[in-house]
Parts: structure tokens; sequence; C-alpha cells
């Protein structure tokens, strides 16, 4: 028993291995014209996760203490903004970030089947028959019927 309040005591005494040092960034992230920009991605460099601005473009960010970091702030159609940082144990930095549009624009992108299908039993209807085609439902069913004499596929 007296080992164990030993061990928590030493621990407890030791922050830099019992809990790691941290602070804090905060603020605002805005556009050219200073409105908010919400959902905007913030990454502590070289990490996978973050954190994203509210609605309003705010954000609070816990970050690590004593050490040089970088925070990248990204939004679609936007560059991303790179700041650095080196800390003390519980400071908070506030920050308004502001956010320029990119000049880089997506290229259009059409996608289309040339590819053609040749499976067993799959009969391929003209488009331009369905306009010509007398149909009592103007639906797709008045097309099938005509294909089924014409094959012989209809037993009856």
């Amino acid at each position: 028993m007296r080992l164990t309040a030993f061990i928590l005591l030493v621990f407890a005494t030791l922050p830099g291995i019992s809990q790691k040092k941290a602070a804090y960034v905060s603020g605002k992230v805005i556009d050219e014209n200073e409105n908010p920009l919400p959902r905007v991605s913030i990454v502590i460099l070289g990490k996978q996760n973050g954190i994203i601005t509210s609605d309003s473009g705010t954000y609070r960010v816990k970050v690590p203490a004593e050490k040089a970091f970088a925070l990248v702030f990204s939004f679609s159609g936007y560059r991303n903004e790179q700041k650095n940082f080196y800390l003390s144990e519980n400071e908070e930095e506030q920050l308004t970030v502001k956010l320029e549009r990119s000049g880089k624009t997506l290229e259009t992108v059409v996608i289309s089947n040339d590819r053609q299908r040749t499976e067993t039993g799959l009969v391929k209807i003209n488009p331009k028959s369905a306009t010509t085609l007398p149909s009592a439902t103007g639906g797709v069913e008045g097309l099938i019927v005509p294909i089924l004499f014409k094959t012989g596929s209809r037993k009856g």
C-alpha cells in the first residue's frame, strides 16, 4: 500500500512523465472580405487529426507547449496558410488568420461510358425508338414487347 502511494506521488510530481505540457491557440479564420469561414481544417503540421472552425469561424486548439510546431489552415478554394509557434505551458495565443482565394480552378470532368456490354440475353434499345413507338402506358414497357416478338423470346 505504501509503495503504491509512493509511486503515485513520484509520478504526480514529475509533470514531464505523467502528462504532456499543453498550450492553446485560439481565434478566428476570415476571408479576404473579413467574413468568417466556417469548417476550415486546422491541423498541427505532421499530424493526421485536427479540428475545424465553428460556423462563426472561431477555433481553439490544444497544442504542445515548450516545443516548436506549426498549424496549417486549409479550406477548399483558398490557399493554405501555415503559422509557426513556440508557446510556454498553459499559454494561450490569440490569432486571426486571413485566407486568400486560390487562383486555381478545377478542370471540367466529363464522364462517359464507351464500353459495349456483351452479356447473354442483353437486348440493346435505341433511345430514339422511345419517342416513335406507341405505348398505352408511356413507359419503357412498350419498348420491351416489340423486342420480344422480334427475337422470338416470347413463349405462349
